[in-house]
């Protein structure tokens, strides 16, 4: 009996001890969702102060001020002598619709970037969940919402966003061991919206069809494949013939003869990257030297993505059973996707082929996630334990990564570190002078300030580097037998993670200040704006001479405007003469002959007070009347941003 009960005790301890254990997984498994779910918060709450307080630039103001002009019919995509539509139409028409829907202004244009981006996060949460599970997605989830830098991004309406919400979800449907056919069809519908949004996405199109067949099979391919052609083919047909022009700017003269009605005079991207190394190399003032400080600022910006591609490359596993199937062919995709993309847009930027070195970051911004899932591809598989030649590999790269780190971390640390003070005896003064970092280098090496502001913080890059691998190797030599072969995956790895933990500071994402500002913008705009109305009357002609976003304009509805001129001088050019002002014209571009026109007939003229130097002479010629001065549309500018209307008086 005694046995019996002791026998009952000692189940009814286990079987409660089990059942505790049970309630405690249960609350474990939902760990991961709480962590996911404070991520999203995380995001949203940076997100909505940025929709307030973050400047306006002109890409922003182009995006919202043309869409609205296609949703309400002023101007069609692609037409003759219309805006210049240097997109593919969706980029412009859907923040358009949204302002039609809700009424034209920044603040709605923001509301809809804020939406766009949280959906984004989400659909990214689902895609890393489908490939990895809910720790994994936690991961994702906040290695988007500790990016500052691609959060401010992602909050004013700018493409990205459009971009990131369409390719998330592309990647949700189309990523996953078991994908049912609808989300193939929605994988496919999703990458023709991809591309009729920005042409820059096409390879994701391409590279989408080949995943699916090597992982689903040809069935579902040409499913996908007939959703893709669908959307793009009927959104061609409402802008035929018209949208051919988007293709002749990049498919070279002579390739298709039906293009040649729509090749632009004169083309804006071009490369400038044309010096051979052993120019450039020495001349520290050759911009070569921007592109690669660019280069270096888009690395800091996106560093968990970009580190973490180059991660999976060097401690790529072995192609072993556990690795064959699904994940091997979702890595592959992914890794490649990344690849391709950065190759393309990182030509397409730091040669100035498309557009200025500065865009580089933000064309990164258009699939940063993609690195992220590409890290959760690979991450489980990583080699442990490597060979000499991936420990010397990964060795060089934390060099050249932590000191490009810092290169391009100059405009933030620059000044810091240049004017270091160090001990006197250590460089020549005189008096009581203090003896700066700066004062060592010119007297040393004789480089002036500004290049001293540019390499300290390199040099402290790799200073910082040697010591990361020192680090690593003494703790290497007291926890592992075999220190060199671990060496590889452990400094690789720590470096990632110390990326990701320092997303958030000056060093990384939150050095981006581009599109800081303080104060309510949003509310600054619409203040001026109600007094612009007030001032300029319906049906009157308005030159508009400002360098930074033309949002005014979009609260002038019923004014007649030059539509060259909202892309400021990215679509000016007097190259070709005053010969080809009509055709120049006819593509939405201008040049000084069609400058001094609309600045003769013009009824007002709504200018910056940056610019106001520039009319001071007509103005006190009698042939302008100033009517309204605003107060600045964003204090960080301070009068620079302040609008000035002036009135034709004769």
């Amino acid at each position: 009996m005694k046995l019996r009960n002791l026998i009952n005790n000692y189940s009814k301890v286990i079987l409660h001890s089990l059942a505790n254990l049970r309630r405690k997984s249960e609350a474990y498994a939902y760990l991961p969702i709480f962590i996911a779910v404070f991520g999203f918060i995380v995001y949203g709450l940076q997100a909505s102060n940025y929709i307030i307080s973050s400047r306006s630039i002109l890409d922003e103001g182009l995006y919202l001020l043309k869409g609205y002009y296609f949703a309400i019919g002023k101007y069609a995509p692609f037409q003759d002598y219309g805006v210049l539509t240097n997109h593919m139409p969706l980029s412009f028409v859907i923040p358009g619709l949204f302002q039609d829907w809700f009424g034209p202004g920044l603040l709605v244009g923001r509301i809809y970037s804020f939406g766009a981006g949280m959906l984004a996060l989400g659909g990214i949460w689902l895609a890393a969940k489908r490939l990895g599970g809910k720790w994994w997605a936690a991961f994702a989830v906040w290695a988007m919402a500790l990016n500052v830098s691609l959060v401010k991004t992602y909050s004013v309406t700018f493409s990205q966003v459009l971009i990131a919400l369409l390719f998330s979800w592309l990647l949700a449907f189309a990523i996953g061991r078991e994908t049912i056919r609808w989300q193939i069809i929605a994988a496919g519908v999703l990458g023709g919206l991809l591309v009729m949004t920005r042409i820059n996405m096409a390879p994701v199109a391409i590279l989408l069809i080949v995943y699916v067949y090597f992982q689903h099979g040809w069935n579902e391919a040409s499913i996908a494949l007939g959703a893709f052609l669908l959307v793009v083919v009927s959104i061609h047909v409402i802008y035929w013939p018209d949208i051919q022009r988007i293709w002749a700017y990049w498919i070279p003269e002579g390739w298709f003869a039906q293009l040649d009605d729509y090749f632009p005079p004169w083309r804006n991207g071009r490369s400038y990257l044309s010096s051979p190394f052993n120019v450039w190399i020495r001349n520290l003032d050759d911009k070569a030297w921007r592109s690669i400080g660019s280069f270096w600022d888009g690395f800091r910006f996106n560093f968990v993505a970009l580190f973490g591609v180059i991660t999976n490359l060097v401690l790529w596993p072995k192609a072993t059973k556990k690795k064959q199937g699904f994940q091997l062919r979702a890595a592959i995709f992914l890794n490649g996707l990344f690849l391709v993309l950065l190759a393309i847009h990182g030509w397409a930027s730091l040669s100035g082929a498309s557009c200025h070195a500065f865009c580089f970051s933000g064309y990164v911004a258009f699939f940063n996630f993609v690195g992220i899932l590409a890290i959760i591809s690979g991450a489980p598989y990583w080699r442990r334990n490597n060979g000499w030649v991936r420990g010397f590999v990964s060795l060089a790269i934390i060099l050249i990564v932590f000191s490009g780190l810092g290169y391009g971390s100059s405009d933030v640390l620059g000044k810091w570190f240049a004017e270091l003070e160090i001990p006197q005896w250590l460089v020549q003064t005189s008096g009581n002078e203090n003896a700066t970092m700066w004062g060592l280098i010119e007297n040393r090496l004789g480089f002036e300030y500004q290049i001293s502001r540019r390499f300290l913080p390199a040099i402290a890059g790799f200073l910082a580097a040697v010591a990361f691998i020192g680090i690593i190797f003494v703790w290497l030599k007291k926890n592992s037998r075999n220190s060199l072969t671990r060496f590889a995956y452990t400094a690789m790895t720590s470096a990632l993670v110390l990326g990701f933990v320092l997303s958030p500071t000056v060093l990384m994402g939150g050095g981006d200040g581009n599109l800081d500002c303080s104060g309510n913008v949003v509310e600054n705009y619409e203040d001026i704006a109600s007094k612009l109305q007030k001032e300029i009357p319906d049906g009157a002609s308005v030159y508009y001479h400002a360098s930074n976003s033309p949002i005014a304009l979009l609260y002038l509805e019923n004014v007649q405007i030059y539509p060259p001129q909202l892309n400021n001088t990215f679509s000016y050019s007097d190259e070709l003469g005053p010969d080809f002002s009509d055709e120049l014209l006819r593509f939405g571009l201008w040049n000084q002959d069609l400058l001094e026109s609309w600045r003769a007939e013009a009824d007002y003229v709504l200018t910056e007070g940056r610019h106001f130097g520039e009319w001071q002479d007509d103005v006190e010629a009698g042939i302008f009347s100033i009517e309204l001065v605003t107060e600045p549309l964003e204090q960080c500018r301070g009068n620079d941003s302040q609008l000035i209307v002036l009135h034709r008086q004769n």
